[in-house]
């Protein structure tokens, strides 16, 4: 596949809008589907097809014209892409039989036990009947399919009022599974590429921070901040394993749990790019939505570099915002900061929990680094102050 086929995305959000941005970087027009002349990626990209990537005759017309078409996130209905591709010469990156298998947690949790990866122990469940068999007193209950920045999650405590978790198990159509709480000392995340040409390459093992489910910070990498390097093999080693096995082409994320006991378990995993990366775009020789292109393009991967020091805070609707209300760029004055970066993803409407933007930067010492920790504290402040 060379960089002068017709390309296409399936989606327009800020994902989209990234890769549109790392094609444009490397000569390679993307056409992004999407539903609003205004979407991010629809922003920023030369080639635009509006219509619906639930709309079977939508995706029909946006398939005949390509040669490639490749994914912002894995939330999209396989038959329907596979019906609307039959008769086009379209070939999808990852494959569709990959996107089926990583968008459901369940098989998710299949492979890795397949693979023997570490994970939490989980079970599928019905009723919290069924939940107290398995767990004593805690458990985390998920949508098998379609969960996402802390939608499709519940954490269950025997002691509480059974119903909200009742009304939990009937909120999905999927399967849902309870699996245990683990007492993990932090979050870690990795990014890896894996290419048509059977290359494979890691970006760092980063530290993640949750905030209502949602990735609120990120620092790296991993192994300077305290994390022991074993871990970071640990998880190249799991990813490779995992890229290989499925195959999963492109860049892809996993999370993980670092226990108490020291040991390192796969959490879920995301067959894109996925937002723990964004620090790539400013610390890193090569972003992770170039080395997706590069990936499923069969371009030559680099070996990735990083900053000594990095570190990103996501700018999330706060929740106090009752409604929907127009975005605005923010004035944060990032001047008076040492290398601070605001990347605004240019979202009409500003909501509760909604990603707007992302303020990220580089440091080259660790003195730097706390430093600029806490001045994005000092932002993320004045951000909501001023809304």
């Amino acid at each position: 596949m060379s960089a002068n086929k017709n390309i296409g995305i399936l989606g327009s959000g800020q994902l989209a809008r990234m890769l549109v941005e790392a094609g444009n970087k490397i000569g390679v027009s993307l056409k992004v589907l999407a539903e609003n002349q205004n979407d991010p990626a629809a922003q920023v990209a030369n080639q635009v097809e509006l219509g619906s990537s639930k709309n079977p005759e939508v995706l029909k017309k946006f398939f005949s014209s390509l040669d490639l078409a490749i994914f912002e996130n894995e939330f999209l209905d396989v038959n329907i892409l596979r019906e609307a591709s039959k008769g086009s010469r379209v070939n999808f990156l990852p494959s569709l039989e990959a996107i089926a298998l990583t968008q459901d947690k369940l098989l998710q949790k299949k492979l890795l036990n397949d693979l023997k990866i570490p994970t939490s122990k989980y079970f599928v469940v019905h009723s919290t009947d069924e939940i107290e068999k398995h767990f004593a007193q805690e458990a985390v209950l998920k949508w098998s399919r379609g969960g996402y920045d802390g939608k499709g999650t519940f954490f269950w405590k025997k002691e509480n009022d059974s119903t909200p978790a009742e009304a939990f198990l009937k909120q999905s159509s999927s399967a849902i599974y309870a699996e245990e709480k683990i007492d993990f000392i932090r979050e870690l995340a990795i990014q890896v590429s894996y290419s048509t040409s059977g290359e494979f390459i890691s970006f760092p093992l980063v530290i993640s921070e949750q905030k209502n489910g949602i990735c609120h910070q990120m620092r790296g990498p991993a192994n300077s901040l305290g994390v022991s390097s074993k871990l970071e093999d640990l998880a190249k080693s799991y990813a490779e394993k995992i890229a290989k096995a499925v195959p999963l082409i492109g860049t892809f994320a996993i999370e993980f749990f670092e226990t108490k006991s020291g040991e390192l378990l796969v959490n879920e995993l995301a067959p894109r790019v996925h937002n723990s990366g964004h620090y790539s775009l400013l610390a890193a020789n090569c972003s992770q939505f170039e080395s997706h292109l590069r990936s499923v393009l069969g371009l030559k991967l680099p070996t990735i570099t990083t900053s000594p020091y990095f570190g990103m805070l996501n700018l999330i609707g706060p929740a106090h915002l009752k409604s929907e209300k127009p975005a605005k760029i923010p004035d944060l004055n990032l001047k008076e900061f040492s290398n601070m970066h605001l990347y605004w993803y240019g979202k009409s409407e500003l909501r509760a929990g909604r990603k707007m933007g992302h303020i990220h930067f580089s440091a080259k010492s660790l003195d730097e680094f706390n430093t600029a920790l806490e001045n994005l504290k000092k932002i993320e402040a004045k951000w909501i102050e001023s809304l």
